[in-house]
This record gives structure tokens, sequence and C-alpha cells, in this order.
């Protein structure tokens, strides 16, 4: 991400003659910067999502042999999973446009 911010990208490819062309060629490789770290950004909260509600399904329920919840009526405060991930959607959202408002791409 520091390396889209720079105007300095000389390092990364050839320059050229034309102006328009070489602008045309740093905004293409930019937006593809952009575009890995906002991916990796979503893989990473996805990732750590899973892993937190798991972790804390598995200390908070209680499970027979079979697998099945015995404790379910005693847990209280844990939403299902479809609701915790719409709730993590609706943080995502936020948590991008915030991300967006940070490099000045919105207003």
């Amino acid at each position: 991400m520091r390396d889209a911010l720079e105007d300095n990208g000389s390092y990364w490819f050839n320059r050229i003659e034309d102006e328009k062309v070489q602008k045309a060629v740093e905004y293409k490789f930019k937006a593809e910067l952009y575009e890995t770290a906002l991916l990796s950004c979503n893989i990473l909260a996805d990732l750590t999502w899973a892993w937190t509600y798991i972790s804390a399904e598995y200390v908070l329920y209680c499970f027979d042999s079979e697998g099945n919840v015995t404790n379910a009526k005693d847990v209280c405060g844990m939403h299902p999973i479809e609701e915790a991930y719409e709730l993590l959607k609706k943080l995502k959202i936020v948590y991008l446009h915030l991300a967006l408002k940070e490099i000045h791409l919105i207003i």
C-alpha cells in the first residue's frame, strides 16, 4: 500500500516516453495494488472472524459424544452463525468506508 501511495514508481517498470501512457500504466498498477490489498484484508478479516467464532463456540458450548450441543439454553449472548456473519458484513462495509476515506478516495 505504501508503494501505491508514492508517485515514484519507476522501480516497478521502465518509464514510457508518452506521459499520458505513463500515467495510465501507473494508475493501472496502483489499482492492482489496491485490489490486492483489499482482497488480502477481506481474507484476513473472514478467517479471523471464523476462528474467533469457532473458538467462542468451543469454549461456551458443551458437546455430547455425538457432537450435539448439550447446554444451548445456558449460553446467552451468542448469536447464531448466520446472524453473526450478517453483522460482520455490515462491519466490513463500515471498515472499508473508513479505509477509503483514509487514503482520500472518497470524501
